[in-house]
């Protein structure tokens, strides 16, 4: 499903440019979001606001996928060796 700009909070994701994320849902539900001007902070974003999020991807114009963020990963690198923040981040 696309989600329409509508229901979007960024005022960057009103204006042309940027990239396609597509978001998947333990649920299997799935959320396409265009016009996204910085997709892995987005990304970041969303995985902290939503658990339910099992993979995002940013996606090329040919449809192809570029790059796949997956949760548990995503868990892995949100702490530092130490079990603190991951500052490198910006977390």
């Amino acid at each position: 499903m696309k989600v329409g700009d509508e229901f979007r909070t960024n005022p960057l994701s009103t204006k042309p440019g940027g990239d396609t994320v597509r978001v998947v849902f333990n649920t299997g539900n799935v959320r396409e979001y265009d016009k996204v001007k910085y997709p892995e902070a987005f990304i970041e974003k969303c995985f902290e606001m939503d658990s339910t999020i099992i993979n995002a991807a940013i996606i090329l114009e040919s449809g192809k996928k570029s790059f796949v963020f997956e949760r548990a990963e995503w868990e892995k690198r949100k702490y530092d060796d130490f079990g603190g923040p991951n500052r490198s981040l910006g977390i």
